[in-house]
């Protein structure tokens, strides 16, 4: 709709204030790049002023980065359905169309470097009746992680451990397929956890790796970098700064491992859609009875990191980046 144009109700889009524009409206707007006032009146009830019921419930005090409250809102923002445990785009689902290319069945065994909440380690064991062990660098979010499998009885099928880099190691020739989402920029010494993860692999083996990654080196000084860098540091554990190296520089190391590259992709535009439409999805079922303060300042939050990131790789500067590759037979 033009800006000056009515809407179904009848009312001029310019003129709504600010104020009468609900929350999921502003947050469906951001995402999707237009003037909020443009949807307005768009889908049933969006237009509609929140009614005044008194003061709100008083909320009960939470503590730590992951509580229940923030896990439950990441898995409605990203999950297919309210079982999906996930807190970042694309879901379970996602973790099994990546993981499929590697051939994984109930004969083999596999390591997923970047469990987050353990929903795509727990899918890939069911799914592929796969026994894999799950690791996530966040040492308080694995330990939910971990609860997780235990409700659902995967405790030994799917088991949620802390990954500390300098401790971490892996039995050589141990397992058939490795799995790493968006969690290598957080790993200090990216050369030391390739070997580990390249002498795990057995014999024609397969490593699967995505992450985000600088465009050339000089993409580290631009200001939508540089801004998703801070805020992703205020989120990590310890608060440290993700360390990112650029396409050339993943690349060649992994040629260096002797390691038979099949795959290395660009595939900035499939996470960027992805962002896109968890957010879209997420308000199109917000309710007005659930805007409490607290949820209103975790969605902000989130919001905030998401759009940051977003804003970095529609730029180029930041890039989303898949590689597959496989231990080659020279490994005999």
């Amino acid at each position: 709709m033009a800006i000056g144009e009515r809407n179904k109700g009848g009312r001029r889009a310019d003129n709504v204030p600010d104020g009468s524009i609900p929350f999921a409206v502003r947050v469906k707007a951001w995402w999707e790049g237009v003037n909020p006032r443009h949807l307005m009146g768009v889908g049933r009830g969006m237009g509609e002023r929140a009614d005044v019921v008194g003061p709100p419930p008083r909320e009960p005090e939470e503590t730590g980065r992951w509580t229940a409250s923030r896990r439950s809102f990441c898995q409605r923002l990203w999950g297919e359905d309210e079982n999906d445990e996930v807190v970042r785009p694309g879901g379970s689902q996602y973790s099994l169309e990546l993981a499929k290319p590697m051939g994984l069945d109930s004969t083999k065994s596999a390591i997923d470097l970047a469990a987050g909440l353990g929903g795509g380690t727990r899918r890939l064991a069911s799914a592929l009746d796969l026994w894999i062990v799950g690791y996530e660098s966040d040492a308080e979010l694995a330990g939910h992680a971990m609860e997780l499998s235990r409700r659902h009885g995967q405790e030994r099928r799917a088991p949620i451990h802390a990954l500390d880099e300098e401790t971490f190691d892996l039995p050589e020739k141990s397992v058939d397929g490795i799995l790493m989402r968006e969690r290598f920029n957080r790993i200090r010494n990216k050369p030391k956890l390739l070997d580990t993860a390249f002498n795990a692999l057995r014999p024609r083996g397969h490593l699967i790796i995505t992450d985000f990654v600088l465009r050339d080196e000089a993409a580290l000084a631009d200001p939508l970098v540089t801004r998703w860098l801070k805020f992703d540091a205020q989120r990590a554990p310890g608060g440290l700064e993700s360390t990112l190296w650029t396409m050339a520089d993943l690349k060649r190391e992994l040629l260096s491992k002797r390691l038979d590259l099949r795959i290395y992709e660009d595939e900035s535009e499939k996470y960027s859609s992805m962002l896109r439409a968890g957010w879209a999805r997420f308000a199109d079922g917000l309710d007005k009875s659930e805007m409490t303060k607290t949820f209103g300042r975790m969605m902000l939050s989130e919001a905030e990191y998401w759009l940051l990131l977003g804003n970095a790789l529609d730029s180029g500067a930041l890039r989303y980046v898949r590689a597959h590759a496989i231990r080659g037979g020279e490994t005999l």
